[in-house]
């Protein structure tokens, strides 16, 4: 991917469940590794189908089961047509969430 939000704190977060939409905001992202303090948006949207699961966890389940409010990413990548997050809310916990 071109852009990157490594090491990065959010500085907002949206969720529309029904529109299935999510918006998380930044001051500064990764263009081709070069650092860009400029603020951004994460869009991610029209998804068919999105699970989450605990990144301890080996199976994912409904996206509403561990969608929690995000505070950074820690790994995003594109395989098959498929987006893979792993991210931590701010609760706390670490989160492995698959747009299809």
């Amino acid at each position: 991917m071109l852009f990157s939000f490594d090491d990065e704190i959010a500085t907002g977060f949206f969720y529309d469940i029904d529109g299935q939409k999510i918006v998380v905001y930044f001051a500064s992202y990764y263009d081709n590794g070069r650092f860009v303090e400029k603020k951004c948006q994460l869009i991610i949207e029209k998804w068919e189908n999105a699970k989450s699961k605990l990144s301890v966890d080996n199976r994912y389940k409904d996206l509403e089961d561990h969608v929690g409010i995000i505070s950074m990413i820690l790994d995003m990548y594109v395989a098959d047509k498929k987006l893979f997050l792993t991210v931590n809310t701010l609760d706390g916990q670490y989160v492995d969430l698959l747009f299809l």
